[in-house]
């Protein structure tokens, strides 16, 4: 039994020092970790696409939510990922799509009905914005996502453009 502890002391040495030489190499505080495919988010897997459908939902109905950085950079890809959507296909196609990523029948109506417009000539869909104040539980950073708004300007643009698609396809059909 001695000789075990005597043994996991050593590896444990071992493994310190293997750590502190990767630090000095890379000139990091903490040893490299390898990259993980998915954020896992301390969630179950169907815990963790419902938490993030109803957060992409909820973004779009109130065009801003307060999260913590971790889950604002995956709602944020999300998010990226339902505009481009709405903007590439058309309604139905889009809708069949966006049934996937989110639950709210709302939150679709408004993704199909307003993005296209909004975000034509827009390509920052989304910005962060991190908070000072933590979260009172568990001391966790905060920080609050938004969806941009174009300026004026880029919105007549983009109400022009979608005027003349939509006459050039009345003539195409005749």
């Amino acid at each position: 039994f001695e000789k075990k502890k005597k043994h996991q002391e050593q590896q444990k040495m071992v493994r310190k020092t293997v750590d502190h030489s990767l630090q000095l190499l890379n000139g990091l505080k903490m040893p490299i970790k390898a990259p993980s495919r998915r954020v896992k988010l301390n969630k179950r897997p169907k815990q963790r696409k419902a938490m993030l459908k109803n957060m992409t939902s909820d973004l779009i109905l109130r065009n801003e939510i307060t999260t913590t950085p971790a889950r604002a950079k995956v709602v944020r890809y999300r998010v990226h990922k339902v505009i481009k959507t709405v903007l590439r296909n058309e309604r139905n196609v889009a809708r069949a799509e966006l049934n996937r990523m989110m639950y709210h029948k709302g939150a679709i109506n408004k993704a199909i009905q307003e993005f296209p417009l909004r975000f034509s000539t827009n390509p920052n869909y989304t910005k962060v914005l991190p908070h000072l104040i933590t979260r009172r539980g568990d001391n966790a950073r905060m920080c609050t996502l938004q969806l941009t708004y174009p300026s004026e300007e880029e919105l007549q643009k983009a109400e022009y453009r979608n005027q003349k698609n939509k006459k050039q396809k009345v003539i195409e059909a005749l």
